[in-house]
This record gives structure tokens, C-alpha cells and sequence, in this order.
């Protein structure tokens, strides 16, 4: 006898505890899982930073290559760390705007997710083109 009410009360306390996860699913994801992402996101610009050496190159832009300090030497040294920073700029930026999409794409994943599951054109598409390759 009390094995079947302890088991009642077991069964309807997972079950409660499983509609609170269910219904918390979508604050969690949108509020400690994004701060997360960007978090990452923000430690990877970082590193992508350090990677092209673009605070680096900055500092050193008016020096000398290779401690030439004649004046050809500091115009061929500036040239080159120009289009140096140039073009690790254009990487870095690059970088940059995928670790956009990959955060842009984190925020929208559920809802587009949820759009493709409830939208009927898009099941009968899909059953269409399964059918279509067997």
C-alpha cells in the first residue's frame, strides 16, 4: 500500500519537475545560455586579436624593420607594416562577422527550429522529397 502512493507521489513530482524544466527551457536558453555565448564569442575576438597581431601591429607601426634606421628603411618598413595591417585587419574583420552569424544564428536557431516543425508546407515538402528519393 505505501509502496503505490510513494510510487504516485514519485511519478507526479517528475512529472511536475518536467513541465517546470519544459516551461523554464526557453528563459534559460535566451537568458544565461546567450550571456554564455557571448561570452565565448567575446573571448574568441580575442584570441583572433592575439592571432593577427593587430594591437601589436599598431604599436609597432612606426618602428623600423629589422632596426634599419635609414630612410629607405623606414619607408620600406612602414610600407610593408601597412599593408601587414591591411590585410590582418580584413582577416580579424572577417573573423568577426562569422562570430556574428554564429551568435545571430544561437538567438534564432529555436524559432526558426519551431517554425519548420509547425509549418504544414514545410512537413509535406519534406514527406514529398523523402518520397520523391526512395
Amino acid at each position: 500500500m505505501f509502496s503505490q502512493i510513494y510510487s504516485g507521489l514519485l511519478l507526479k513530482e517528475i512529472f511536475k519537475e518536467f513541465l517546470k524544466s519544459l516551461i523554464k527551457a526557453p528563459v534559460v536558453y535566451y537568458t544565461v545560455g546567450l550571456r554564455a555565448i557571448a561570452q565565448k564569442i567575446y573571448r574568441q575576438a580575442g584570441w583572433f586579436e592575439r592571432f593577427f597581431g593587430i594591437r601589436l601591429s599598431l604599436h609597432t607601426f612606426f618602428t623600423p624593420l629589422y632596426g634599419d634606421y635609414t630612410r629607405s628603411g623606414r619607408f620600406v618598413g612602414l610600407f610593408i607594416r601597412f599593408f601587414l595591417l591591411v590585410f590582418r585587419g580584413l582577416g580579424f574583420i572577417i573573423t568577426l562577422f562569422f562570430l556574428a552569424i554564429i551568435f545571430v544564428l544561437y538567438g534564432i536557431a529555436p524559432i526558426v527550429i519551431i517554425y519548420f516543425l509547425f509549418n504544414p508546407d514545410f512537413l509535406s515538402q519534406l514527406t514529398n522529397f523523402i518520397e520523391s528519393q526512395i
